[in-house]
Formats: C-alpha cells, structure tokens, sequence
C-alpha cells in the first residue's frame, strides 16, 4: 500500500474542513469527499475507506481508494473529507472550486 505522508507543517486545529469528533467516527466502508492537497483549486473526488488506524486522543489515520481509480490508496491529511450524503455546512475549499465555476475558470483536475 502506498501512502503519502502527512505534511509535518500541518496543523488539523487551524486548517480541518471536519471536526476530529466527525473525522474520528468515520469508519471502513464509509463514503467520503476528498481534497487534493496539492491542488486547491480541484474539485473533492469521491472515494470510500478501505483502511482505519485509530489514535487515541488525536486524529485517526485513514486510507481512501478513489472512486473509479485502480491506482493506490491515497491518505489524506486530518479532516481533508466530506462524509457522503453532504450535510450543508460551509466549506472554503467547496467555496474555491464553485467560486471558479462561476468566474468561468475551470478547476484543475491534475
């Protein structure tokens, strides 16, 4: 399995799109939205949780296989998801991509 580390500069209180009770309580099987962290810009691709490692009194560690992608799972930093069905709660990555939407300027999808 092959899984990019989590960026030693990231800080889950500031940054999180998820509370660490929500990120916490997802589980294997569960559907979800990720951010690309390398590109802001691009819209939340669907995926589902294949792998949980739980930590207590911190952020759980989770591995996520794409949506229609046969290529490796990729893991997230803490609190970069959207649990599926979406709830209506403000997101500013979700704002980022629409905003662009409606400037006329494409997402990237690299």
């Amino acid at each position: 399995m092959d899984l990019r580390a989590v960026s030693c500069s990231f800080d889950p209180e500031l940054e999180a799109l998820m509370l660490r009770m929500e990120w916490n309580a997802l589980r294997i099987g569960d559907h979800v939205l990720v951010h690309d962290d390398d590109d802001l810009a691009a819209a939340p691709v669907e995926g589902a949780i294949r792998v949980l490692q739980s930590r207590p009194g911190g952020w759980n560690d989770l591995a996520i296989s794409l949506v229609g992608s046969t290529g490796p799972v990729i893991r997230p930093r803490a609190g970069a998801c959207h649990l599926l069905p979406l709830h209506a709660t403000g997101c500013w990555r979700c704002d980022v991509v629409a905003e662009a939407q409606l400037a006329g300027a494409a997402p990237r999808t690299s």
